[in-house]
């Protein structure tokens, strides 16, 4: 039987929180997963896997996502690891540190 809270397994959608920040930022360059795994020189089918919480990114594949998606490391590390996405003013330029 089915609890009220989590769904059958079948319908079950899995998310993580890194894959949430990964989907923001991708689609606020408004870029595929296809265009962003050609950038970060990997398989399109690992960035769903990531964005959809199947996996989590090791240390090299955030290194070759800042690159694709022209991010700092160290600003998608803390992204990673906060879950809050940069935020970037209309001129592209960081404002999340802003005091």
């Amino acid at each position: 039987m089915t609890s009220p809270i989590e769904p059958a397994q079948g319908n079950r959608v899995r998310r993580s929180l890194p894959g949430g920040v990964l989907r923001t930022l991708r689609l606020e360059r408004q870029l595929s997963q296809l265009q962003v795994a050609v950038l970060a020189g990997v398989d399109a089918g690992h960035i769903y896997r990531l964005e959809n919480g199947f996996h989590y990114p090791r240390p090299n594949m955030v290194w070759r996502l800042s690159q694709g998606l022209g991010i700092p490391l160290e600003e998608l590390t803390r992204a990673l690891a906060t879950g809050a996405a940069p935020t970037r003013s209309a001129d592209g330029d960081d404002v999340s540190n802003t005091t």
